[in-house]
């Protein structure tokens, strides 16, 4: 799958993709904002996060999606991802939000 969004890098792999007809809330994603997930197995990471500079971009993110229903069996952090997730394993056409 392909997908244009904002990717919204967050604390501890809380990194988030948004809408990409307008750039997210400055502030932290919240439930109420619609997102995906984006994580990388580690032989995608460099690829993916390697090439992002900012805490925040525009790009166009390859990658598989993985519907996670049980919360148990998701990664448990600070706040629940969410069970749509994004395994991304490439990241093109980054543009930052200060044009």
């Amino acid at each position: 799958m392909i997908v244009r969004a904002w990717l919204v890098m967050g604390w501890e792999g809380d990194n988030f993709l948004f809408d990409a007809s307008a750039p997210p809330d400055r502030n932290m994603p919240s439930r109420v904002t619609p997102s995906i997930w984006l994580y990388c197995k580690p032989e995608h990471e460099e690829q993916v996060y390697g090439a992002i500079s900012r805490q925040r971009v525009l790009g166009t993110f390859t990658g598989y999606f993985h519907f996670v229903p049980d919360q148990k069996s998701r990664i448990q952090s600070v706040f629940d991802p969410g069970p749509l997730q994004l395994e991304g394993i490439r990241v093109t056409q980054l543009d930052s939000e200060d044009r």
